[in-house]
């Protein structure tokens, strides 16, 4: 039994999954070189590295939950190509 896969499937989880890799890195290392300091002064009102290390591992997990829910919503949204 073949199951045909619909014109780009293929291609949507390549691109979320190359997301979901590249994004909470970039969000990490952007906390770790003090692109994220005025997020941090502001909640706990001082820098140091261990905030850094801490809000930057906090953001990278937001960031790979916010790029799985729109990779749910987006398969959710797609139009189901039923044979007659």
């Amino acid at each position: 039994m073949m199951v045909e896969v619909q014109n780009g499937v293929i291609e949507k989880l390549a691109y979320f999954s190359i997301a979901i890799a590249v994004i909470p890195l970039c969000v990490l290392y952007a906390a770790l070189y003090g692109y994220c300091d005025p997020l941090i002064a502001l909640i706990f009102g001082t820098v140091s590295a261990q905030l850094r290390q801490v809000v930057g591992a906090i953001l990278a997990v937001l960031a790979v939950n916010v790029v799985l829910v729109v990779y749910v919503v987006s398969a959710y949204k797609e139009k189901d190509e039923k044979e007659d």
